[in-house]
This record gives C-alpha cells, sequence and structure tokens, in this order.
C-alpha cells in the first residue's frame, strides 16, 4: 500500500492520510464476512472542493452506523477535475486501487459519492480498476447523493463557486476569473473534440464493465438542488434500470445540493441502511 503520512488527519484518531487526497482508517477489528450485517469497507468520494467539517457528518455517523468497518476517504477539488494530468489523477487514487486490491473475496464494499466532482472521482476509480482486472468494481451498495448532473454551464459556475470566499469584492473578482476560466476550458475541450466530463461520467456510471449489473444502488437527490436536477437524476436511475441495475431512488425537498441531511438525517440514514440491508443482489 501507499506509504502513510506522518501528519495528521483531519478526520481524527484512527484516519491514517495516505496522499494529499486519500484518508484511511482501518478499525482493525474487521473480520471479513460474507455477511451483509456491516460493509468491510466503505468508500467515501466526497463533493468536489468539500470541507473537512463537512465531510465529518458523514464519516462521524459511518463510523457509528459500522463501527467494524474500513473507511477510505477521497477527496477532490477544482484542479483534479480540470487541469490535472490524467497521470496525477489516477497517482492520487492509487491507494483506493491497492486497498481494494488488497480485498478478500469475501469482503463487502459500499461506495458513497456525492455530486458530479465525487462520481468524477468514481468513475476514474472504476476504469483503472478496470484496466487493471478487466472486472468492474467490487461493490455491493452503491450511493449516489446529488448526481449525477448534466453540464449546462450555469449549474457548472455555481458548483465550481461554491469555493470562492465570502467577501464580497474577493467574490465579486472571483466569479469574473470562474468565468473566464471555464469559458476558455469549455472552447478548448470543444475545438479538441473531447466529449463533455459529466456525459462521460453518466455513462459509465452505467457502463457493466465498470460496474456490476449485481450492485443495486441507491439515488438521493432533491427538488431543491440548484446544481443538479432532479428530472437529470431520475433520468439517469430510469437509464440505469433500463441497463439491468436495481435503483432505489430517495427524493427529498427543498434541501441544497449534497445538503440532503438537512431534510431529516434520520430519513437520510435510514435509506443507506435500507439499501445495505436489502437482498437485491443478481
Amino acid at each position: 500500500m501507499s506509504t502513510p503520512s506522518h501528519f495528521g488527519s483531519p478526520f481524527g484518531e484512527g484516519f491514517t492520510r495516505m496522499n494529499s487526497t486519500v484518508y484511511y482508517y482501518d478499525p482493525k477489528s474487521t473480520t471479513p464476512t460474507s455477511k451483509l450485517s456491516e460493509p468491510s469497507i466503505i468508500l467515501l468520494f466526497p463533493w468536489m472542493n468539500a470541507q473537512v467539517r463537512h465531510i465529518n457528518k458523514y464519516v462521524q455517523a459511518y463510523l457509528s452506523l459500522y463501527p467494524t468497518s474500513k473507511i477510505l476517504v477521497t477527496m477532490t477539488d477544482t484542479i483534479h477535475v480540470t487541469i490535472s494530468s490524467t497521470a496525477a489523477c489516477i497517482a492520487r487514487i492509487q491507494p483506493v486501487l491497492e486497498v481494494l486490491a488488497a480485498r478478500q473475496p469475501d469482503e463487502k464494499v459500499l461506495l458513497h459519492s456525492f455530486s458530479n466532482g465525487g462520481a468524477t472521482t468514481v468513475a476514474l476509480v472504476a476504469k483503472e480498476y478496470a484496466k487493471a482486472t478487466q472486472q468492474p468494481l467490487p461493490v455491493t451498495r452503491m450511493v449516489l447523493d446529488s448526481s449525477p448532473g448534466k453540464a449546462t454551464y450555469a449549474a457548472t459556475v455555481r458548483a465550481f463557486a461554491v469555493s470562492l470566499p465570502d467577501n464580497i469584492f474577493a467574490r465579486f473578482f472571483g466569479h469574473v476569473l470562474l468565468h473566464l476560466f471555464l469559458g476558455s476550458y469549455l472552447v478548448t475541450n470543444k475545438l479538441l473534440g473531447r466529449e463533455n466530463p459529466v456525459a462521460m461520467v453518466r455513462r459509465d456510471l452505467n457502463n457493466p464493465a465498470l460496474v456490476s449489473l449485481a450492485t443495486p444502488r441507491l439515488y438521493i437527490y432533491s427538488e431543491g438542488d440548484q446544481m443538479v436536477h432532479w428530472r437529470y437524476v431520475e433520468e439517469h436511475a430510469r437509464e440505469a434500470e433500463e441497463k439491468g441495475y436495481v435503483a432505489r431512488l430517495e427524493r427529498f425537498g427543498n434541501t441544497p445540493h449534497a445538503g440532503h441531511l438537512i431534510g431529516g438525517a434520520d430519513r437520510y440514514w435510514s435509506a443507506v441502511r435500507g439499501l445495505w440491508d436489502s437482498k437485491s443482489v443478481a
């Protein structure tokens, strides 16, 4: 496995920093089991530029729900999604690939991603895993929170603007630079004939060569999401079911993007537990 860093983890005791974006928690008490009582490994892929204090709400919930599970948190930022080289992107997910490679056949994996940013990293992991093993991701259950959407310009601006400072003047100039950057980025992609990244992620998540048809999934989303329209999520779920995937839908009302815990933490985690405990494995 990748050499752990001696620097501390922002997620607290027990977490090891594997590189600049990946943090690993091993309770040392997990016994591989074929039962679905608890996941052996939980893979968390937060939204782009997510703050640690927000991610920690999900980390702490999982530590409480499934105390014997290993947890791998893989963070994603603007640079990773836009200008990082393919080699750099693959290098940053290497610890995830190593954990999956070391997984025992009877160990069960729960994958939980957020927004198009997290889903983009999931797709990269799936492609690299398939390239190395000629197999789809060994994931038992998958949760897709606030994704996948479609790449409208306005939604893209809102997604990138989340990380801008609160100061009104700094935010104004940040928006100006953001429009210049995104405009140049999209024009360059079009001129070079590159496929829209979000469209690619939508296709990859419904590709049985990358994500097994035997992996039931849960979509958590809302009517109030200003970045990912609920109709885009439901459209993807229908396409998944047409392919043969088992899909569950949990639609909230006026909750914000990747903030559906506001609509009721009990409801949110009940949906996740319901997916995990379900018997709908193909």
